[in-house]
């Protein structure tokens, strides 16, 4: 399955505004396949059809061990144990307010079709465990 990465449009803005990368806490949240994506969104409430169902917490799960080396910005996966819910998109926000902005998107990546998860073990993880790098 290809996933496709979005910046959404303010991500530059967001990241020149204070967005430590060590300390800043960062999460992904998981979006059905109902949800209409658009990179104007700025807030993480201003999102809708955020997925639902046994094993998932609503707001999604902060990502663990992440830093920053050589503008390269990585994490560890992100595991829940066992899911039963319907995943389309995965939204990266940081849960605060930064340069006036609370909780904004970042990043939206994209599994390309709706994922079916009935009482299964998931990870959302990236290549090399590098979420990002900064150009």
């Amino acid at each position: 399955m290809a996933v496709t990465t979005t910046e959404y449009d303010q991500f530059k803005d967001i990241v020149l505004n204070g967005v430590d990368w060590d300390s800043t806490p960062l999460k992904i949240a998981l979006f059905t396949d109902s949800h209409v994506p658009n990179n104007a969104d700025t807030t993480f409430g201003s999102l809708s059809n955020e997925s639902s169902g046994s094993g998932y917490t609503a707001g999604g799960e902060t990502i663990p061990n992440r830093g920053i080396s050589g503008g390269v910005v990585t994490g560890d996966p992100v595991t829940w144990s066992s899911l039963t819910i319907g995943v389309r998109y995965v939204v990266l926000y940081a849960d605060a307010t930064i340069g006036g902005v609370n909780k904004p998107v970042l990043l939206r990546y994209d599994l390309g079709s709706e994922l079916t998860l009935n009482a299964v073990p998931w990870s959302f993880s990236w290549e090399n465990n590098k979420i990002y790098k900064l150009t």
